[in-house]
């Protein structure tokens, strides 16, 4: 298969209708649980759990409603490695 026939195989349409979802109210609190479901949470709990024995700490312990909260305090501070040094390179703009 050629680029022209994966180009004509695959094109998309858009109909300038917007997604149902994005018609729906999505509060802080909604959208948080959207990407830190449930199933996500246990795996993270049960990662976590495994890496602490692994560490040899044996008093870690941590539930559900905790690393949420934790999570939630690291999103909404804003945490975020940034580089030491300035780039010294220039950006070019074409």
């Amino acid at each position: 298969m050629n680029c022209r026939e994966i180009y004509t195989t695959f094109q998309l349409t858009w109909n300038r209708a917007k997604p149902p979802f994005l018609n729906t109210h999505w509060s802080p609190i909604s959208l948080f649980e959207l990407f830190l479901n449930d199933e996500i949470t246990e795996y993270i709990l049960e990662q976590s759990i495994l890496y602490a024995s692994q560490k040899e700490d044996c008093d870690f312990v941590i539930g559900a409603e905790d690393l949420k909260l934790f999570f939630a305090i690291l999103f909404t501070s804003g945490y975020n490695v940034l580089p030491r040094r300035r780039s010294t390179g220039k950006i070019r703009v074409m």
